[in-house]
């Protein structure tokens, strides 16, 4: 998970930007079976999605806990994670959603 540096700006890059609302619980995705909570599930997720993102250079640019918002959305729920990713390209980011079962 190493930060995007000086050198690796151009003009082909971009943010990914998403907003994380974590479930109570979940079924661990790995066993199917396994009750987590969704903070334990998405750090699952990250761990698996790593070696992935590693391949088409996408990189954590800031993950941010969410303490308070002015406002939001409809249903007042709050995101508990924000997060930037650095993408490489279009053209990489469209090979990670190309890879098989990950544009789930």
């Amino acid at each position: 998970r190493q930060a995007p540096n000086a050198n690796d700006l151009s003009s082909s890059n971009f943010l990914f930007f998403e907003t994380l609302l974590f479930r109570e619980t979940v079924v661990d995705p790995v066993d199917g079976i396994t009750s987590l909570t969704g903070r334990e599930a998405i750090e699952t997720f990250d761990e698996l999605s790593a070696p992935l993102k590693a391949k088409y250079g996408l990189r954590a640019a800031g993950w941010f806990e969410v303490e308070s918002v002015a406002m939001f959305d409809s249903n007042n729920q709050k995101p508990d994670q924000i997060r930037f990713e650095f993408v490489p390209s279009y053209l990489s980011f469209g090979g990670l959603l190309a890879e098989e079962g990950q544009a789930e």
